[in-house]
């Protein structure tokens, strides 16, 4: 093999200026004969007859050819032709061929109908409410086309496309390859989570990354609510700003912010299943945010009344009625379609608190006078009232979702729970007192799934408790005494309980982690 490498090194030398060819034993001299037979004898040696057979499954891209015995049947001299013009098909690109790359592309969805008009509508983009939906200063206007997109864009910036809408083909994929047995297995496992019960006395709960940790805010938190659908969530302070977040529990990044001049905001509320949201304050007048859109609408005093703040209020489950929170013992009940007054109610002391039944039926109110009334939004009468107990002043109230409970807090920091089912005699024994706390209870919260009742007061830090409403029992690991919670001026669980929000007067939106229930 060395003999022969050293030949056709030596002959490449010799022929380097022109291309390697054929060459014919004829026009070589006695020396190279000698050389060729040399080298045609060690080939026959190593690869026998079937040299060519080899050659040919090797594939070698360039030309060989034999050399002769003394015989001198015709053959030629081996040699390499260096070929500068590419081949027709590299073999990378038969490769690609015979095995095409597939990307993982998202599937998209086809509209079902296109108005081909909108190509042709012109949609000037220099009013004042359009402005955001411009990509470069100089752009004056745009095509029906161009328009819905940039809608489109913005909403899904709001109101993320919700994990059910989306098509995962990766999983439907494992799905379908996935046998019977592991699909039964799978479900099964998911249902065991989604019916985990509460068990008393501990709950699993951590702090995650505060929910406004990108947005922070140098004045009280007044509300904070999460989006019905989507997981999104707000905060309002004092200082005039609304500002939305992703909740993710990680990042928890910012959405949008906005700033109301000249407007303290004192509470803020979802309506219309999350597409707006009603901004109130020490104001005769307040306003509607519509995320859609991005306009903020201010609505003027209520006619036929003369309410100087309509700084608290309630929203009915069904999102049909706005309930603020008068002057002189009347509840003010405005339409949130048309944000019109459309009647009052009256008790007989101030009114502090709140609360609608879980069908929108019933609207329950108490206050100074520390009695409960039980109002039927139907007939717009007072249906029953009944007296708290031990109660002269009522600060707080809610329903929980099922009905089963009412819950009530006085300014002295005891909590009365009351059985809801039934009618109420005038002066019932509640089911239990909790006396956690010992001063004026602010807020009370029942979580969706009405296991757990959570109370809280602004007079003190960290002053806040969880119940656990099966057992009426308190769970004694939460909150901790390292826990900072400061004063809390807010609260509010997601709409799985997976997430339990608390403002503070800090300006902290504190964010927990309710491992008890599914995320979100």
């Amino acid at each position: 093999f060395e003999r022969m490498r050293k030949r056709n090194q030596n002959f490449v030398e010799e022929k380097s200026a022109v291309p390697l060819e054929k060459k014919s034993c004829k026009n070589l001299d006695k020396t190279s004969h000698e050389s060729d037979n040399e080298e045609a004898e060690l080939e026959l040696f190593l690869f026998g007859e079937k040299k060519e057979k080899l050659i040919e499954e090797c594939n070698f891209p360039d030309k060989i050819s034999s050399i002769s015995s003394n015989n001198e049947e015709s053959s030629d001299l081996l040699a390499f032709t260096i070929s500068t013009t590419p081949d027709k098909m590299s073999l990378n690109d038969q490769y690609q061929e015979s095995f095409p790359i597939q990307l993982n592309k998202k599937k998209e969805l086809k509209p079902a109908w296109v108005d081909e008009d909108d190509k042709e509508v012109c949609i000037s983009l220099d009013k004042k409410s359009l402005k955001r939906y411009k990509k470069s200063a100089n752009e004056d206007q745009v095509n029906g086309l161009k328009y819905q997109e940039r809608l489109k864009s913005h909403f899904e910036k709001v109101q993320p496309v919700p994990s059910w809408a989306e098509l995962n083909d990766e999983k439907y994929l494992e799905n379908e390859e996935s046998n019977d047995d592991d699909y039964l297995s799978n479900s099964s496992r998911s249902l065991l989570k989604k019916s985990e019960k509460l068990s008393k006395g501990f709950i699993d709960i951590v702090r995650v990354k505060d929910l406004n940790s990108t947005q922070p805010s140098n004045a009280c938190i007044t509300s904070l609510q999460f989006h019905p659908t989507a997981k999104i969530a707000f905060t309002s302070s004092l200082n005039k700003r609304l500002n939305m977040f992703q909740v993710d529990g990680r990042e928890n990044a910012s959405l949008q912010s906005i700033f109301i001049d000249n407007f303290p905001i004192y509470c803020a509320r979802f309506i219309s299943n999350g597409n707006r949201i009603v901004l109130s304050s020490r104001r005769k007048f307040f306003y509607n945010y519509d995320l859609n859109s991005g306009q903020v609408l201010k609505i003027p005093e209520l006619r036929g009344r003369e309410d100087l703040s309509l700084e608290n209020f309630e929203v009915s489950p069904d999102g049909e009625i706005i309930a603020f929170l008068g002057e002189s013992g009347y509840i003010n009940m405005v339409s949130s379609k048309t944000s019109q007054y459309m009647y009052s109610l009256k008790m007989n002391g101030k009114v502090l608190s709140a609360a609608f039944s879980s069908d929108s039926s019933k609207l329950y109110t108490t206050g100074r006078d520390g009695e409960v009334y039980v109002w039927d939004l139907k007939s717009r009468r007072c249906q029953q009232k009944f007296v708290d107990d031990g109660s002269t002043k009522s600060t707080s109230l809610s329903v929980s979702n099922n009905g089963a409970y009412i819950a009530v807090g006085s300014n002295s920091g005891v909590v009365n729970v009351y059985n809801g089912t039934g009618s109420i005699e005038r002066n019932p024994s509640p089911l239990k007192a909790v006396l956690n706390l010992t001063t004026k209870i602010d807020r009370i919260l029942f979580n969706p799934t009405s296991e757990i009742l959570t109370f809280s007061s602004p007079q003190s830090r960290n002053a806040l408790r969880m119940v656990h409403l099966p057992s009426l029992t308190t769970f004694s690991n939460w909150p901790t005494e390292k826990q900072t919670l400061g004063r809390i001026s807010c609260m509010n669980f997601s709409p799985l309980s997976g997430y339990f929000g608390i403002g503070n007067e800090m300006g902290k939106a504190l964010l927990f982690r309710l491992k008890n229930f599914p995320d979100s």
